[in-house]
């Protein structure tokens, strides 16, 4: 029955191997090594949601580093030197974006974060 179906397709053999090529090819794809960029934590700060504290990961914060906290309208709500605790108890309930830049001012990582 098989052979009767096969028989009807107009091009059997290059659909045949059309499919064994593209099966084999996402098979046999080698893995990219990762970037250094592509190694960065997704979340650098923690807990989140967050009441009054931050904690900043360890292994992304260096010296002159520098922790912004911005509005989603792209108001800046707060810069200061990036230290392991963070604490913001008057800043009002809401969805933020914090950023980490290096000396230079380049991003290094940037996350959203909840205040409840």
């Amino acid at each position: 029955m098989l052979l009767c179906n096969i028989k009807r397709l107009r091009y059997p053999l290059a659909l045949l191997v059309l499919v064994s090529t593209v099966s084999g090819f996402s098979q046999s794809q080698p893995k990219a090594p990762k970037s250094e960029a592509s190694v960065r934590p997704a979340s650098f700060l923690s807990p989140n949601p967050f009441r009054d504290v931050l904690n900043l990961s360890s292994d992304v914060v260096k010296p002159h580093y520098k922790l912004e906290i911005f509005s989603l309208i792209g108001e800046l709500i707060l810069c200061r030197t990036a230290e392991s605790t963070i604490h913001l108890p008057k800043l009002p309930r809401g969805i933020y974006l914090a950023r980490l830049t290096n000396e230079r001012g380049q991003q290094v990582v940037s996350q959203k974060i909840v205040k409840i």
